[in-house]
C-alpha cells in the first residue's frame, strides 16, 4: 500500500465487491474464521475484548453495550465492524419503552399492506438508534398444526396473505436504502418448512415433499427476495433427512441458483449444535460446521466456534474456501450497510426522540384497531353506548395483563427468547383493556370493576420454563372465591366484558401444547359468569387460534385479539364503545377441537367421508371460524361479479346505518386440474370503506399467474378450468362463482 492512501475496502466508492475482495485478502485465516461466527454480546466488561476477536457480529447487545463492543471492534486492525442483530419482531419489543405493535398474527388480521410497512418502518426507526442494524424479520412460515407454540409470529395460513405482508415488512424495514442511518436489514425466517413439522412439535423433522414445499411454502420467499430482502435464516429441522442448515439443495440450488439470492444466509441459534447433540450427524464441532458451510450457511450463531474453524481448516477438515466464501458474504452485508462508513453507535438523544414516540403510538393503536376481529355480534350487543350504562364488570386473567397484551418477542415475555432482557416494559408504557376502559369510560360516569376471577396455568418444570412472576397461577390454586367474586361483579353490571387466553407461559419457542383447550378453570368461569344472565362480551386475548365452541356459542360478542401490543386498552375500547369500527379479518382458522387439523381453508379436502365417526357432527371441512371471517358494526352486500378485461369488478353496498368497511375476497378453484390442489385458494382482495347506504363499483385485477396450479414436477401450469369465487370470506356460503377464461398461459414463476 502506498504510504497516505486508503485501502481498497475503505473507500466507499468502489463496487462492493471489490472492496470484499480487498479486505479478504488482508484478513488472517483466524479473523475470517471469526467473520463467521455469531455470539450472544451481553457479557461482562472484562470478557468484552476477547469477545470482538471470536466473531463478526453479536446479538442481544444494545445501547451502551453493543457501542462498547463496536468501538473494540473498530479499534482492531483492521477496524471491521461488528454487524449487531437483534429480535425486533412486532416493534423493538426487547427495549424498555419501545413500541410494541400487535403481533405479526394479529396484523396479518388487518390484510393492510400498507399499514404493515410502515410499522416495519417505525420498527426500523426504533430499533436503529440502539445500535442495531439487523432483526430477524419478517417469519414467512405457514403453520398447519396449531399446537406449535410459535404461530402467533406467523401471517396465517395462506400463501399470498404471507407473501403480500412479508414484502412490505421487507421493504419498511430496509427503506429505499440500506446506509441510511434509520434503515436495518431485514431476515426471512425459517427457510424452510419449519412450521410444518411433525405434530407442531418445534424443530421436529419435516416430511413434505420438494412439490407440497414449492406449491405451499416458496411463493413468499422467493417474492421476498425479489423485494431485496438482506439475509434468510435456516431453520432448526431436517427435511427429508437432511438439516436445513445444512442442506445444500434448498439453500444452494434453489435459494441462490432459482431464486437469484445474493444475501447473507444465517443458521438460527446454535444449529452446529443441533447436527451434534440433535440429529447426531456430525460427531464434533468441527465436522458440524464443515456441514453447515458447504450446505449453504454462512454465518452461525450462537456457537462460539472461531478456534475450531481455525483448527479444522489446519488440519484438512474444513476448506478454507468456503471459510472465504462465508466471509465474504458476511462482509458484503456490512458493506451494504454502509458500516466501514457509518457504525450507528446509539445516541440518547436520538432514543428519547423516536423510542415510543407520539407518532408510532398513534400507529400501533390505528394497527391494533384494525387487528381487532368481531367474529360474533347476537342482537347487535355491540357497539355499547356508555351514556346508558351504570357499570360495566371486567373480569378474567387477561383483563391487567400487560405481557399477555403485548405478547411475545417482548420484555417479560415468558419463552427463552428474552434472554438477557427479563425484566418487563415500564408498566406505564402498556395500555392495558383496563387502562383503556377506564379512560373511556370516565368521561361518562361508567363504573368500572375490575377482577380476575382465575389464575392461569402454571409453567411445567424445565429449563426453558423460569418460575412464574404471578405467584397466584396455577390450575390447582383454589380458585372458588376469586369465581364467586367475579360472579358478583356480573350480577351487579349492566354488562361483562371476559377476557380469557392462552397463558403466556404456553406459547412462544419450544412451547408446543398437546391440545389447544384454555385452562379449565377458565372454562369455568366462563360458565359462572355466562349463568348469572347479564349481557357477555368475550375477549379471545391469545397468541393464536384455540379450540373454544363453547365461549363462541356462549358469548352475546366474541373479539379475537392476537395480542394486540402497547395501544390494545386504548383500541379495544373504542371499539367496544363505537369509537371506531373493528376492521379484523381472520388471517387463520379456528379448529372446533384439535382433533379436526389441520382445518385450513385450502386444506386438501378428499376423503372417503366427510365426518369423524366418534364425533359426527364434527366435519373435516367446517372450521369454528374460517379463514377471512369479521364483522364490523354494519352490513355489506356484494351484487354482480363480472369480468372487465382482466379485472374482476363487483358492486359493494354499505347496507346498514353507520360507516364501515369490508374486504372484498377473491379465491379462485380449479375443477380440472393436472395436479391434485386445494379446494380453493386466495388470489386477490381489497378493503371498500363506505358511508351508510352507499356503494361503489370496485375493480379488482386478477393475475393470471395466481391462476395456477404446482403440477406433479414442480412447475407452476394453468388448469384446462379455472372459476373465480367472490365474498367476504372463505366458507362457501359466503362466496359466488364466477367463470374466468386465461389470457396468459405461459409458466408462471414461483
Amino acid at each position: 500500500m502506498i504510504a497516505g492512501m486508503e485501502p481498497i475496502y475503505r473507500d466507499p466508492s468502489r463496487p462492493t465487491g471489490e472492496r470484499v475482495g480487498d479486505l479478504l485478502g488482508r484478513m488472517t485465516v483466524a479473523q475470517q474464521c471469526a467473520q463467521i461466527v455469531q455470539l450472544v454480546g451481553t457479557v461482562p466488561a472484562w470478557e468484552a475484548p476477547a469477545l470482538v476477536r471470536r466473531c463478526g457480529s453479536v446479538i442481544n447487545a444494545l445501547g451502551p453495550t453493543a457501542d462498547h463492543l463496536q468501538r473494540l471492534a473498530l479499534a482492531e486492525p483492521l477496524g471491521i465492524p461488528l454487524l449487531i442483530g437483534i429480535d425486533a419482531i412486532h416493534g423493538h419489543g426487547l427495549w424498555p419503552g419501545a413500541t410494541v405493535f400487535p403481533s405479526q398474527l394479529g396484523l396479518a388480521c388487518t390484510w393492510d399492506e400498507e399499514l404493515v410497512q410502515a410499522i416495519a418502518r417505525a420498527t426500523a426507526v426504533e430499533t436503529a438508534v440502539t445500535g442495531a442494524h439487523w432483526t430477524f424479520s419478517p417469519v414467512l412460515c405457514r403453520p398447519r398444526d396449531l399446537r406449535w407454540g410459535r404461530v402467533g409470529e406467523t401471517f396465517g395460513e395462506d400463501q399470498l396473505l404471507i407473501e403480500r405482508l412479508g414484502v412490505a415488512m421487507v421493504r419498511g424495514l430496509q427503506g429505499d436504502d440500506l446506509r441510511r442511518h434509520d434503515a436495518i436489514a431485514a431476515c426471512l425466517k425459517h427457510y424452510i418448512t419449519y412450521a410444518e413439522t411433525v405434530g407442531g412439535r418445534d424443530a421436529s423433522e419435516c416430511e413434505l415433499s420438494e412439490r407440497q414445499i414449492r406449491a405451499r411454502l416458496l411463493r413468499p420467499f422467493a417474492a421476498a427476495v425479489r423485494a431485496g430482502a438482506a439475509s434468510v435464516m435456516t431453520a432448526y429441522h431436517a427435511i427429508d433427512g437432511v438439516p436445513a442448515c445444512s442442506n445444500r439443495r434448498w439453500l444452494h440450488d434453489i435459494l441462490r441458483d432459482e431464486l437469484g439470492f445474493d444475501g447473507l444466509v444465517v443458521t438460527d441459534y446454535d444449529c452446529t449444535g443441533y447436527l451434534m447433540h440433535g440429529q447426531r450427524l456430525a460427531g464434533d464441532l468441527a465436522t458440524a460446521v464443515r456441514m453447515a458451510l458447504s450446505g449453504g450457511s454462512n454465518l452461525l450463531m450462537g456457537t462460539d466456534c472461531a478456534a475450531t474453524i481455525e483448527a479444522g481448516v489446519a488440519a484438512g477438515v474444513i476448506d478454507r474456501g468456503l471459510v472465504a466464501q462465508a466471509c465474504a458474504r458476511v462482509l458484503g452485508l456490512k458493506f451494504r450497510l454502509g458500516l466501514f462508513e457509518d457504525p450507528r453507535l446509539s445516541a440518547p438523544e436520538r432514543i428519547t426522540a423516536v423510542m415510543g414516540s407520539e407518532d408510532h403510538r398513534r400507529l400501533a393503536r390505528m394497527a391494533a384497531v384494525r387487528a381487532l376481529t368481531l367474529v360474533r355480534n347476537r342482537d347487535r350487543t355491540l357497539p355499547l353506548v356508555p351514556s346508558r350504562l351504570r357499570q360495566i364488570a371486567l373480569i378474567g386473567p387477561g383483563a391487567d395483563d400487560p405481557v399477555a397484551t403485548n405478547g411475545d418477542w417482548s420484555l417479560g415475555a415468558f419463552a427463552n427468547q428474552n434472554t438477557g432482557f427479563r425484566a418487563e416494559h415500564p408498566r406505564i408504557a402498556t395500555v392495558t383493556i383496563r387502562d383503556g376502559l377506564e379512560r373511556r369510560l370516565a368521561a361518562d360516569g361508567v363504573r368500572l370493576t375490575v377482577c380476575t376471577g382465575c389464575g392461569d396455568a402454571p409453567p411445567q418444570p424445565g429449563f426453558w420454563n423460569p418460575p412464574s412472576r404471578r405467584p397466584d397461577q396455577g390450575l390447582d390454586h383454589p380458585a372458588s372465591f376469586r369465581i364467586a367474586a367475579a360472579v358478583r361483579a356480573a350480577q351487579e353490571a349492566d354488562v361483562v366484558v371476559l377476557v380469557l387466553g392462552d397463558p403466556t407461559e404456553w406459547w412462544g419457542e419450544f412451547h408446543s401444547t398437546a391440545t389447544l383447550e384454555l385452562p379449565p378453570v377458565q372454562r369455568q368461569l366462563f360458565d359462572a359468569v355466562r349463568a348469572t344472565g347479564t349481557p357477555l362480551i368475550a375477549v379471545l386475548l391469545a397468541s393464536k387460534p384455540l379450540a373454544v365452541p363453547w365461549l363462541i356459542a356462549g358469548a352475546d360478542a366474541t373479539i379475537i385479539a392476537f395480542n394486540p401490543g402497547m395501544e390494545t386498552g386504548a383500541a379495544l375500547a373504542a371499539v367496544l364503545c363505537g369509537d371506531e369500527e373493528p376492521g379484523g379479518r381472520l388471517a387463520i382458522s379456528f379448529p372446533r377441537h384439535v382433533g379436526q387439523l389441520p382445518v385450513a381453508y385450502d386444506a386438501p379436502a378428499i376423503a372417503h367421508h366427510d365426518r369423524y365417526v366418534d364425533d359426527p357432527g364434527l366435519r373435516y371441512d367446517d372450521p369454528l371460524l374460517a379463514f377471512g371471517e369479521g364483522l364490523g358494526y354494519t352490513t355489506f352486500g356484494l351484487r354482480g361479479p363480472r369480468r372487465i378485461a382482466n379485472n374482476l369488478a363487483v358492486t359493494v353496498i354499505n347496507l346498514g346505518e353507520r360507516p364501515g368497511s369490508t374486504v372484498v375476497q377473491v379465491y379462485a378453484r380449479a375443477p380440472l386440474a393436472p395436479a391434485s390442489r386445494p379446494p380453493r385458494w386466495l388470489v386477490a382482495w381489497q378493503r371498500v370503506s363506505l358511508p351508510p347506504g352507499a356503494s361503489d363499483e370496485v375493480r379488482i385485477t386478477i393475475p393470471d399467474d395466481r391462476l395456477t396450479v404446482c403440477a406433479a414436477d414442480g412447475s407452476w401450469v394453468h388448469p384446462e378450468r379455472i372459476e373465480l369465487l367472490v365474498g367476504t370470506s372463505s366458507r362457501e356460503r359466503d362466496l359466488t362463482v364466477i367463470p374466468w377464461t386465461l389470457e396468459d398461459r405461459a409458466p408462471a414463476r414461483p
